[in-house]
């Protein structure tokens, strides 16, 4: 299969041609392509070798699609399998999906199908890879503090995603398998209905403490359940950081707005285009749920963000 996949790459793909339109670029400073080396470096520098794959046909399972191994920091390489997914998406309308090599123990965790404020508190508390797969919809890669083993990953993400479920928050209680696949950001989403970008949000791997997840390796019952009920515990902190405060809607939206902005700040990308696509998405957010003069509380809010950013 890995020869397969050199041969179709160099054999399909002219080297010099750019598949993806620049009228259609997702928000910010960093185009498709940088989004996928982004995402792909970040996992890389905490994984062994990680694997991409191109479904054509939404109805048929992953397994039948063509997968390609990435093993190293090789540009050259790298270069051609960002082309050969960025022909297979623009051409075939194939979903472009990523994950981390299954039978290797490594610490990246899979949270899927999250909301905005649970998205965003996630990744501001501990360090992580913050993918928008459709608006208003989320996919977290969390790294941990220390390999695991394929059960080690399927149990830490069931118990997390139960307490969060549990806590009346919401994560996808059928994508807890230790192999399972997430979306590439930089590459459009082809589910039916959707056919959107899927943008790198945040990149916090560098800057946020990694997740511990040894409290959710214990079993379960006895001293351990006793334990865990203690507010000082990992699994009371986890559910804290990530529980829904008393704060309005309004200070929710002004928390990412900061966060978001801040994120572009430390990594010196123009501001310019990425706070007109901010203000023009709250704007939108602030008309759906009613509020009054949308406009005005969508420029107030990015202006107050700005003045505490000094920008």
């Amino acid at each position: 299969m890995e020869n397969f996949i050199k041969t179709s790459v160099h054999a399909y793909i002219p080297s010099n041609r750019n598949f993806i339109s620049e009228a259609h670029r997702p928000g910010g400073e960093m185009n498709p392509q940088e989004q996928a080396f982004s995402m792909i470096t970040a996992l890389r520098r905490h994984a062994g070798s990680l694997e991409v794959a191109a479904k054509r046909h939404i109805e048929r399972p992953i397994e039948q699609a063509p997968v390609t191994r990435i093993l190293s920091y090789d540009p050259a390489r790298l270069e051609s399998v960002i082309r050969w997914l960025s022909y297979e998406n623009t051409r075939n309308e194939a979903n472009i999906w990523i994950r981390p090599m299954p039978c290797e123990a490594h610490p990246w965790l899979l949270l899927d199908d999250l909301g905005i404020e649970l998205a965003h508190k996630i990744s501001r508390k501990y360090a992580s890879l913050l993918i928008e797969t459709s608006p208003g919809n989320y996919q977290c890669r969390l790294l941990t503090d220390r390999p695991l083993h394929f059960k080690q990953r399927s149990h830490v993400q069931s118990e997390l995603v139960k307490l969060l479920n549990q806590s009346g928050a919401h994560a996808d209680g059928g994508s807890t398998a230790g192999d399972k696949w997430g979306r590439l950001a930089g590459f459009r989403n082809r589910k039916p209905g959707r056919d959107c970008w899927t943008n790198l949000v945040m990149d916090t791997t560098m800057t946020a403490p990694k997740f511990d997840p040894a409290p959710f390796l214990f079993p379960q019952g006895g001293a351990c359940a006793v334990l865990a009920s203690s507010p000082e515990h990992p699994r009371s902190q986890f559910l804290s950081a990530t529980r829904s405060s008393a704060k309005s809607e309004s200070e929710t939206e002004f928390g990412w707005i900061l966060g978001r902005l801040r994120f572009f700040q430390s990594k010196g990308f123009e501001l310019g285009r990425e706070i007109v696509r901010l203000q023009q998405l709250l704007e939108r957010q602030a008309e759906e749920r009613g509020k009054r003069n949308p406009r005005d509380y969508s420029q107030r809010t990015i202006l107050a963000a700005r003045r505490v950013l000094g920008i």
